[in-house]
């Protein structure tokens, strides 16, 4: 993408919405790069297809705006008349401020701010795994500017990137090719370090509540046969004296007879025996 590096604003992304009446609207999120609140912004918006083909060119303005310095800002654009398109790029060519002079391109500044191209495998992902995830390519330094690892283009004095904010020196000095294999290496060591030692961490965890399940079995065993202890001595001496109980009752039962019987043996020897029998005497 052709742009002016020195830009106080920069495109961040595009995004389209359809709505149910037909109507078309974009919305674009820039980054306010300036120290200063941005209040217009003025640029020509490249409409690209699918296959990257320029579509159509179209100058666009946004005013009232309050983007706060540092911050990112969304402004909207209405797509009635415009074609169709996949996507969208603009560079900033004006921009004006609350304080301060108004800011504008200089067609010498301008220049191409295609990232360097990061091919996909093992050094992409040792890249993003030490810089972070917006890293998109190893920085480089030029002699007029330098591209930091987030992809954008700075002018050689800037010491911050104007995009992400990393140190222009330690992002030059640390992210190189080099650097960035041998911190993944590092990282991945101390990443299977830590795993080892969570594993270790979860194995003696599952031993501790396999003991602990091991002695909760064991009491609730123990409770069990002293609750069968305690329920077969309560049988027995409900069975021993449920036979007290009746072998009293049965002693008491024989006493009463032999009484009876005593009593009544007594009292046949009382009155003389009448022999029925014998004839009557006149």
């Amino acid at each position: 993408m052709m742009m002016d590096i020195s830009s106080p604003a920069e495109l961040l992304r595009v995004e389209q919405a359809r709505f149910g009446d037909g109507r078309r609207q974009a919305y674009l999120t820039f980054m306010n790069e300036h120290e200063d609140v941005i209040t217009g912004l003025s640029g020509l918006a490249v409409l690209l297809d699918e296959m990257g083909k320029t579509i159509e060119r179209r100058k666009v303005v946004f005013s009232g705006l309050t983007a706060k310095p540092r911050e990112a800002f969304v402004c909207h654009l209405a797509l009635d008349n415009y074609p169709e398109f996949d996507r969208m790029e603009m560079a900033v060519e004006t921009a004006s401020f609350v304080y301060g002079k108004a800011w504008q391109t200089n067609p010498s500044r301008i220049m191409d701010c295609e990232p360097p191209v990061l091919p996909s495998g093992p050094e992409r992902v040792a890249l993003v795994a030490v810089a972070g995830y917006d890293a998109v390519c190893f920085p480089e330094r030029h002699e007029t500017h330098w591209i930091c690892v987030c992809g954008r283009f700075n002018r050689i004095r800037w010491l911050t990137c104007h995009r992400c904010g990393r140190n222009r020196e330690d992002t030059l000095a640390f992210l190189t090719p080099e650097q960035v294999v041998e911190g993944y290496g590092a990282k991945v060591d101390e990443e299977r370090v830590r795993d080892q030692e969570r594993l270790i961490k979860k194995a003696r965890k599952q031993e501790i509540e396999k003991k602990k399940a091991e002695a909760e079995r064991a009491r609730r065993a123990e409770n069990r046969q002293k609750a069968l202890r305690a329920i077969g001595i309560t049988a027995c001496v409900i069975l021993v004296f449920s036979l007290v109980i009746w072998g009293g009752s049965r002693l008491l039962a024989q006493t009463g007879t032999q009484a009876g019987e005593i009593a009544f043996a007594g009292a046949k020897g009382t009155f003389p025996p009448v022999d029925y029998l014998d004839p009557i005497r006149k």
